[in-house]
């Protein structure tokens, strides 16, 4: 007998609820009343307001790019350290990007020719005192550089949200590979609100270690689907270019509950048997059914499962710091993920095999006991039955959801092309082709997927 499911009749509730009012735009409506004022697209990236010299001349990357253009010139590095010792340069080094000095700070030009300047700098410093000062300069300055790319990304986002300086905090970023911050935001009458902030994945990292990469729109997509079926957080996406390109979600924990990690629930025993019910009691056969607590964890451990899989995930539910709980409700979040990269997206018979077998994409074995029992090792017919129970109580409109993501991401590419001036040239045309092909495939693995369930 099934369990109270109490994430998944919150769902239905809210999705009824939404489409009588609002028609088929239901995503907005999953949040509270006063959180709905402020949805994903009641922001935008404004339209420019100042001429390109004067916006450049105020932004710390312009200060950083004049800095490099002052520090790497030619003459500079001939008077230091003579034309003959820097010909091995002259081969790497593209001098005239340094003293173009419109070219902006992170230009590829530039940053190929600072690998080979740095280290340059690093064989050579103690050949006199100018050399010896120039290697700390050239430090002090990739720090700036390194400010700079994060000082974008905070003005921008102030500018996507609407806000002032005083209207603001940003405290110090969480763990995490990409770039990023977190702002909390103070309306006024309002609770703060935070948001984590973070370039697309193939981003810049924090480590600033490679150049920016242009952004998959299937992540966006992914982010939406998430949302709109009320699982991940508010999404917003914007930047200044398709290379410069954010995400913001909002914080798990300010829908008024505690957001935990799977992860931190399963260190707190009490808190961990709360949420699973009598499930060891089952995995000992102390038990026969499983109450409504172990019934809704099946359900919710499944939920994330199919999810993976249709959606072709990694690091999404085999990693217990990317997903978990509000803590008094237990309803589930999921925070983070990564696209599977290099593969074919279109599920087939081998995928629904992984399926039955409980791995496939992912391995199991290697999970906690209680992931382990409701994904693997329970009964064939268990685990079908729960799985096709998600479908009918969740995915019975992935249609919709489909459909709002897909406008969702197309927006936001629409937003960046409006505010840069950029002509709608080919690359985003590519964008909107992948996004088109993208949930193209996923409406085909959600009928793959329900027609084996209901077959």
């Amino acid at each position: 007998m099934l369990g109270s499911t109490r994430f998944f009749n919150q769902y239905l509730l809210l999705t009824v609820a939404t489409s009588f009012l609002m028609g088929n735009n239901a995503s907005l409506a999953m949040e509270s009343s006063e959180e709905s004022k402020r949805g994903s697209d009641s922001y935008h990236t404004p339209l420019k307001t100042k001429t390109m010299q004067e916006e450049l001349s105020q932004t710390p990357g312009f200060v950083v790019a004049q800095k490099q253009s002052n520090l790497f010139s030619r003459d500079k590095f001939v008077q230091i350290f003579g034309e003959k010792d820097i010909k091995i340069l002259d081969e790497v080094v593209d001098w005239e990007a340094f003293s173009n000095k419109s070219m902006p700070f992170d230009a590829p030009e530039r940053r190929n020719s600072l690998r080979f300047i740095r280290k340059f700098l690093g064989d050579n410093s103690s050949l006199s005192d100018e050399a010896d000062t120039l290697y700390p300069d050239m430090l002090k300055l990739e720090d700036q550089t390194k400010r700079a790319h994060l000082d974008r990304m905070k003005e921008i986002t102030k500018q996507y949200f609407g806000v002032e300086n005083n209207q603001v905090v940003f405290p110090m970023k969480q763990a995490g590979d990409q770039l990023g911050t977190r702002i909390q935001i103070n309306f006024e009458g309002q609770e703060p609100i935070t948001y984590h902030v973070k370039t697309h994945s193939a981003g810049l990292k924090s480590a600033m270690s490679s150049a920016a990469k242009i952004l998959d729109p299937k992540e966006l997509v992914v982010y939406k689907i998430l949302e709109n079926f009320n699982i991940g957080c508010e999404s917003h996406f914007f930047g200044r270019d398709f290379d410069n390109f954010y995400i913001a979600t909002k914080d798990a924990s300010n829908s008024g509950d505690v957001f935990l990690t799977y992860g931190k629930i399963r260190d707190q025993k009490k808190l961990q048997t709360s949420l699973i019910g009598n499930l060891q009691e089952l995995i000992d056969n102390t038990e026969q059914n499983p109450n409504n607590e172990a019934q809704d964890f099946m359900e919710s451990m499944m939920c994330l499962d199919l999810l993976g899989r249709i959606l072709r995930l990694t690091d999404f539910q085999t990693n217990p710091t990317n997903f978990g709980f509000l803590k008094d409700k237990f309803q589930l979040k999921a925070v983070d993920f990564r696209m599977q990269q290099g593969i074919v997206y279109e599920v087939n018979e081998d995928h629904w095999g992984g399926f039955l077998r409980g791995n496939g994409d992912f391995e199991y074995s290697d999970a906690d006991a209680y992931m382990l029992y409701a994904l693997k090792e329970r009964s064939k017919e268990a685990r079908f039955e729960t799985a096709k129970n998600v479908f009918q109580r969740l995915f019975f409109d992935f249609e919709r959801v489909l459909r709002d993501s897909q406008e969702s991401a197309v927006k936001s590419l629409n937003n960046i092309a409006n505010t840069q001036n950029e002509p709608l040239d080919g690359r985003k045309k590519n964008l909107k082709e992948a996004i088109e092909k993208y949930i193209s495939t996923l409406r085909h693995n959600f009928e793959f997927f329900a027609s084996k369930l209901n077959g």
